[in-house]
């Protein structure tokens, strides 16, 4: 790891992740993984590396129709 690159403190939104970590030298927390993270949370989007989300399950509900008349017509042969 290069220690010369200068990298922003965390943003309210990484608190709880796994990858901020507190330097040798007293100061704020910074992200492990990028250096500039308040980028990672423009616009709403949310950090693809962040540890502290709950991830969102699928919905299994919904289903192609003409796959689910082949899989009907699959049973009644």
């Amino acid at each position: 790891m290069n220690q010369n690159v200068i990298k922003e403190p965390c943003v309210d939104e990484c608190w709880g992740c796994n990858r901020q970590r507190v330097g040798p030298m007293p100061g704020p927390a910074v992200c492990v993984s990028y250096a500039y993270p308040s980028a990672q949370w423009k616009y709403g989007r949310k950090c693809p590396l962040a540890t502290n989300l709950q991830k969102q399950e699928k919905k299994e509900g919904f289903m192609d129709p003409l796959k689910a008349s082949k899989k009907s017509m699959k049973g009644k042969k």
